[in-house]
């Protein structure tokens, strides 16, 4: 049974049960809570129950991560202030791969590189997470702070929370806002796409794993997990 957004707040600490993927064949989804002063926890999250589970701890002197990107079955990518950095799964560890400019605060893999969103120059941009050199993006004319990227149907999507709005955006054409904005959602710090195209952001502050609707970008249902989420940022496995 699904409560609308404001009817969850209002019940504080309520549970709503999101039916992901038809109960069967989910992926893992992978999510980084830290401040950049305390260790940074890398987490998996259960998108019926918002059930979280710490996989293992960052050192708090790689930055707060506010990228991460699924890479394969034992990696992922994270990025923070001038660096980028790879999660080995198992044995867990983390170690900067390259230098890179600017603050990459939304992250996913795109094919062989990384497709990211650098909110300090307000661009969207492609780079190998082994690489080295400049990264030349595309300017996207928006405030860029926070916020994160996911694909559902082939198509990018990235929230801006500078104007609580989804867009759909590319390294070729400027962004579209997707649906109405959306002033009643908490700072989003990651968003995420299951295989039936549903999409769910989770929150720094407010701990909330907010359903929006895939046809208006509005949110419709919220639960609150059960970790401290702070700035960070959210994928998938395919």
């Amino acid at each position: 049974m699904w409560f609308a957004l404001a009817l969850v707040v209002v019940a504080g600490c309520g549970r709503v049960h999101f039916d992901v993927d038809g109960g069967g064949g989910a992926p893992t989804y992978y999510a980084v809570s830290g401040d950049g002063v305390s260790p940074t926890d890398l987490l998996t999250l259960d998108l019926e129950t918002a059930h979280a589970t710490v996989v293992g701890t960052i050192p708090a002197s790689l930055g707060i991560l506010g990228g991460l990107a699924y890479w394969d079955a034992n990696t992922l990518y994270a990025t923070s202030t001038g660096r980028v950095v790879a999660i080995t799964l198992s044995p867990f560890s983390a170690v900067v791969t390259r230098m890179i400019a600017g603050t990459y605060s939304s992250l996913e893999r795109d094919g062989a590189q990384l497709l990211g969103i650098d909110q300090d120059a307000e661009t969207i941009a492609s780079f190998d997470p082994n690489g080295s050199g400049n990264v030349v993006g595309r300017q996207l004319g928006l405030d860029a702070y926070g916020g994160d990227l996911t694909r559902r149907g082939g198509v990018w999507y990235w929230y801006a929370n500078p104007t609580n709005q989804l867009y759909i955006v590319s390294a070729t054409a400027d962004p579209v806002p997707f649906g109405a904005p959306s002033p009643s959602v908490p700072f989003v710090a990651g968003i995420v796409s299951d295989d039936t195209g549903r999409m769910f952001f989770i929150t720094d502050g407010t701990d909330e794993l907010i359903e929006i609707d895939a046809s208006s970008g509005q949110p419709i249902g919220s639960m609150i997990v059960d970790h401290d989420l702070k700035s960070g940022d959210m994928t998938r496995s395919p």
